[in-house]
Order: structure tokens, then sequence, then C-alpha cells
């Protein structure tokens, strides 16, 4: 889109000096600027705790919360995708929302259904009890992950993760991912995954790609 300048001219019909007439261009260049848009800026972790009673209101456990934020806070070197911070809070029921995703700029949460390994949970009472950074266990691990590439494999789309701790830092080579999974349902149930934290497969296309290349996410019981 283009702009057209308008020519300023004093009352004797000469026009203005030219110091005045490029400080005037500087002063609109400025106004269209600000109103172009440009990405958002991940505001601190540490402001989502000044509202974190509305978070609770929605779910969320609020010593899980602020551990998610102190963690946060201690991996953000490692942080490249800013703008998401990620709950998983395997103390809840699997038959509730337990994956938070909290929008750091706007201030918005996304509650979603998640897996946990059958190993964590050998009664199957939906409740998970053990957890393990041990290949082969097919539990679940805890700790801080920074989200890796997606790829595609026999799930679909599925999102990498790295484990930063002594927790989960086996996480790649156990192949622990984020993928969607038909068990994964609020009308049939949750099910048991091999460890992985397994979502809705209606949410992988909107969800994966947000937090594919250096998102935070944050596992606890």
């Amino acid at each position: 889109m283009g702009y057209i300048l308008p020519v300023f001219e004093q009352n004797d019909g000469c026009r203005v000096q030219p110091l005045v007439r490029l400080s005037l261009l500087m002063v609109l260049i400025a106004s269209i600027w600000f109103l172009l848009p440009h990405p958002a800026q991940a505001a601190s972790p540490r402001n989502i705790l000044t509202h974190i009673d509305r978070y609770v209101k929605s779910g969320v456990r609020k010593e899980a919360l602020v551990a998610a934020v102190k963690a946060y806070e201690a991996r953000k070197d490692k942080v490249k995708r800013p703008r998401f911070l990620t709950l998983i809070d395997y103390a809840i029921h699997s038959s509730k929302p337990r994956m938070f995703i909290i929008d750091l700029v706007s201030g918005e949460m996304k509650s979603l259904l998640v897996a946990h390994g059958r190993g964590s949970d050998p009664d199957h009472d939906g409740y998970a009890d053990k957890f393990s950074n041990v290949p082969n266990s097919k539990m679940s691990s805890l700790g801080s992950y920074i989200t890796a590439n997606t790829y595609r494999g026999k799930h679909g789309l599925s999102l990498r993760l790295v484990g930063l701790d002594k927790s989960n830092s086996a996480a790649l080579q156990r192949a622990i991912v984020m993928h969607g999974a038909r068990y994964v349902s609020p009308k049939r149930g949750v099910g048991r995954s091999w460890g992985c934290p397994s979502i809705e497969k209606r949410f992988v296309k909107d969800i994966i790609p947000k937090l594919a290349g250096g998102a935070f996410i944050y596992a606890t019981r």
C-alpha cells in the first residue's frame, strides 16, 4: 500500500524548510510503523503468578503451577519458543484435563486430556503412581523438557521431547514424544501409552506445530 505525503506550505506560499519536512516525514513513518502488526513478545512466566487464582479456578493445582514457573526460569536459557509454558500434572486423574498450555502473551490457557505410561499405572485406575527414566519401563518421566522437531511416524504428526533433568534425560533414547492417540478421548476414556504424553488426535494439528522448536514443558506429580 502506498502513502502520499502532503506538501506543506507556509502562508506566503513558500514550502517549509527541508529540516521541517524531514521531521514531518519521520513522524509519519513512525505513525505508520506503530499501526502495523508486529510479532508478540512473550512476557515473563512470573506474570502468570499474579493471576494464579484464575488458573486454579480452571483446574490447575497452585503448587504445580508455581513449580512449573520456577523450572521455566531455571531453564530459560534453553527456551527458544518463549510464548508458551506447558504444565502436565500427573497428580490429576487421567479422565480430567491435566495438560495446561498457557499463552504468556495473552494469558489464555488451553486444557487437554493427556495419557500417562502403562508402567506408571499398573492397576489401570487412572492415576500415575510410578515414574521412571529407564528404557522399556513404559513409564512416564517427570521433569523439565524442551520440545525439538516434529516428524511423521506410526502415530502421525509427532513432537520429539528433550529431557533436561536426571529424571527424564533419556527421553530421546526412549522415544518419549507428544503424539495423538485414539485412546485419548473424552467419550471413550483415556488409555495408557508407553510413556508418551499422548493427546487427543483432534488437537494435534494445532498444538504440536505451535509448541515445536524450543518450547518449555514441565511434568510433575
